[in-house]
């Protein structure tokens, strides 16, 4: 007796594996973003260093930014305002 793999039990397992597979991302982008929430240095903790890197990037067409604070070329950084 050869049993086949019909339509709907194809349909079903694609289903399942698709939920499996949008949980699981979900969850793990969730769980990623507290991580790092917990853990990256705060804004005014930007150094020279970050600010140089921006200006040699620019050119290249890279888009900086460090959380919500876009960096601004020639200005200075909030860790040398202090």
């Amino acid at each position: 007796m050869a049993e086949r793999l019909t339509k709907a039990a194809t349909r079903n397992i694609f289903y399942g594996g698709l939920a499996f597979f949008l949980v699981t991302f979900v969850t793990s982008t969730i769980h990623t973003h507290f991580c790092i929430a917990g853990t990256s240095a705060p804004v005014s903790a930007v150094s020279d260093g970050i600010v140089r890197s921006k200006e040699v990037l620019k050119p290249l067409g890279a888009r900086c930014s460090i959380g919500s604070v876009k960096l601004r070329l020639g200005t200075p950084s909030p860790a040398s305002q202090s």
